[in-house]
């Protein structure tokens, strides 16, 4: 996805949200809004090459809206229906229990303590 690009994006998002005073969480179409613009300003730039290109735009801004309104990178399993119970077992790994009996994934979701971290706070 462009790491480095998304870690830009993130902080430019959050950056914009304190700025407006927008409750990224109460007030999902207006972050979904803001992330929008923010993409293509970031994609406008990109192709200046002032920043780091995105490689999916699309899925970077999914991520964006996930950290930013929500809980990072377990929010899509939190979103799911099918997903019963999201249990972190680790800093770096998580398990989701689907609702068909007897169904376990493990996933890792999380690269280091401060991921894990920003998540629980």
């Amino acid at each position: 996805m462009g790491e480095e690009g998304a870690r830009i994006l993130e902080h430019e998002v959050r950056e914009l949200v304190r700025r407006r005073g927008l409750d990224p969480i109460g007030d999902r179409a207006g972050l979904s809004s803001l992330v929008t613009d923010a993409v293509g300003d970031y994609a406008t730039r990109a192709s200046a090459g002032v920043v780091p290109p995105l490689a999916d735009p699309a899925a970077t801004a999914q991520a964006v809206t996930d950290a930013v309104g929500g809980f990072g990178p377990l929010q899509p399993y939190l979103d799911d229906p099918a997903i019963e119970e999201v249990w972190l077992n680790s800093p770096s790994r998580a398990a989701n229990l689907l609702s068909q009996p007897g169904v376990l994934t493990h996933i890792t979701l999380l690269r280091d303590d401060r991921a894990a971290r920003s998540v629980l706070d």
